[in-house]
C-alpha cells in the first residue's frame, strides 16, 4: 500500500472523528471532502437564544473557525502542511487552527485530538515561508509544506466539552474584535528586522568629496503605507523609484 493511499485512510478516518465530536458538542460543521490538497471546514456556534435586551440585527456574529485537519499516526512528531494551505489560514482575519488527530498503530481507532491555534509563534511562523520562498523564487508555492511540531498544540481532553471550551476560549465572543487585532497583529509578524525600514542611499557630498561608487547609507523608518527606495544623487535631479 503506497504512503499516499495510508494518509487517505487515516485522513477520512480522522475527517469523520473530528466531524462525529464537533456535532456531538453542538457544532455547525461545514461539510468536508477529503482530497489531497485539504480543506478547510468551517466550525460555527449556535446562536444564543433570544435576548429580550438585544434585538436579532444588534447581536454580535456567532463565535466561528476555520480548520486543517491533519491526521497522523500516534508515532509522529510532527504534522506537514501545505505552505499554500497554511498562508490561506494565515491570511484570514478569522480565528484559524491545526487540528491533529493521532490515530493508533496498533489498534483502530483515534487515540488524541489537538489544536494548533494560528497565533502568536506560529502566524509567525506561516508569514514568514512565503516571504522567504518569493526571495528564493519560487514558483508553486502549493509544492512547499511547512511543519509544526506535535508538541507544540494543545491537547483536547473530554472530547466534545474540551473541544467546545478550548475553541470559545482561543476565540471569544467577538468576532469584530478577534479579526481587528488579527490583523493589527499580522503587521509586522514575519519579518527579521522593521518591515518598514527602508534604505535611503546619499551620494551627496558631506564635508570632503566622495566617490560616486562609495555611496552613504542610512536607514529611514517609514509608515507602512511607503514602498519605495529613494535613491538621492545631488549631481543630478532626485530619483525615485519603485
Amino acid at each position: 500500500m503506497s504512503e499516499s493511499t495510508i494518509s487517505d485512510d487515516i485522513g477520512r478516518i480522522g475527517e469523520a472523528h473530528f466531524d462525529l465530536i464537533a456535532n456531538t458538542a453542538g457544532l455547525l460543521v461545514g461539510k468536508i471532502e477529503p482530497d489531497r490538497v485539504g480543506k478547510d471546514p468551517v466550525i460555527e456556534f449556535k446562536l444564543a437564544s433570544r435576548d429580550e435586551t438585544v434585538s436579532f440585527d444588534k447581536r454580535a456574529a456567532r463565535p466561528a473557525c476555520s480548520l486543517q485537519i491533519k491526521t497522523i499516526l500516534s508515532h509522529s512528531k510532527v504534522v506537514k502542511v501545505g505552505l499554500a494551505v497554511a498562508a490561506r489560514l494565515a491570511s484570514s482575519s478569522q480565528p484559524t487552527f491545526i487540528c491533529i488527530i493521532r490515530m493508533n498503530e496498533t489498534e483502530d481507532g483515534v487515540s488524541e485530538m489537538r489544536l494548533i491555534h494560528l497565533r502568536g509563534r506560529h502566524l509567525e511562523k506561516i508569514l514568514k515561508r512565503p516571504r522567504q520562498e518569493y526571495e528564493a523564487g519560487t514558483d508553486k508555492l502549493h509544492e512547499k509544506s511547512i511543519t509544526f511540531r506535535v508538541n507544540d498544540s494543545v491537547p483536547i481532553k473530554n472530547g466534545k466539552d474540551g473541544l467546545r471550551a478550548t475553541l470559545s476560549d482561543a476565540i471569544g465572543g467577538d468576532m469584530d474584535a478577534y479579526a481587528a487585532e488579527k490583523v493589527r497583529e499580522k503587521r509586522p509578524l514575519g519579518y527579521d528586522k522593521n518591515p518598514h525600514m527602508l534604505s535611503l542611499v546619499s551620494r551627496a557630498h558631506f564635508l570632503r568629496p566622495r566617490p560616486a561608487t562609495q555611496p552613504m547609507a542610512m536607514r529611514l523608518a517609514l509608515p507602512p503605507a511607503a514602498a519605495v527606495l529613494i535613491d538621492v544623487d545631488t549631481s543630478s535631479s532626485s530619483q525615485f523609484r519603485q
